[in-house]
């Protein structure tokens, strides 16, 4: 960022004019960085050919589930050994299978004896939420959240640029 609060882009490579950086306003650098940004909830992988929605060989080439597998429940027990977790799509992932897969954490495996446990109960209402945790002496308010802090100023940018280790920030507490 120059004196005069303009910023300077440098380009990886020199363009065919000979053109090395970019000067931009702030506010202007951040409309061409939004026009970049993709909306909400849109597919960012589009398909082309026999792969496309509505292609008419697609039902050839892409596996679709039973009728019977499409009405299976997501959450079951414990996969057998071997089993993916799959149920029905490929994207159909049991969500214990996916912490497993993501985070190498065994979120059935019981703490006390190394069993598998199983889910018995959902709950998903508040009032019965609550009354659970007043019975255990927990907390059954929502905590409140954190102010944000500030954006560092220009000079601990500089700073940390230049390695300077004076200039790193406290943890948050």
């Amino acid at each position: 960022m120059s004196p005069d609060g303009q910023v300077w882009l440098t380009l990886r490579h020199r363009w065919a004019d000979g053109t090395t950086h970019l000067r931009f306003d702030p506010v202007e650098l951040l409309e061409r960085l939004a026009a970049l940004t993709p909306r909400p909830r849109i597919n960012l992988i589009l398909y082309h050919g026999v792969l496309a929605p509505r292609a008419a060989w697609r039902g050839q080439v892409v596996q679709r589930p039973g009728a019977g597998e499409a009405e299976r429940a997501v959450i079951t027990a414990a996969p057998a050994a071997g089993d993916e977790g799959n149920v029905g799509r490929p994207g159909d992932r049991l969500w214990a299978d996916l912490m497993q897969r993501s985070f190498s954490l065994d979120v059935l495996a019981c703490p006390r004896c190394g069993g598998r446990m199983r889910l018995i109960a959902l709950i998903d209402q508040a009032s019965v939420i609550q009354r659970i945790l007043r019975h255990l002496g927990l907390p059954t308010g929502i905590p409140a959240g954190c102010p944000a802090r500030a954006p560092p100023s220009l000079a601990d940018a500089i700073h940390c640029s230049w390695g300077d280790a004076s200039a790193v920030s406290e943890p948050c507490s």
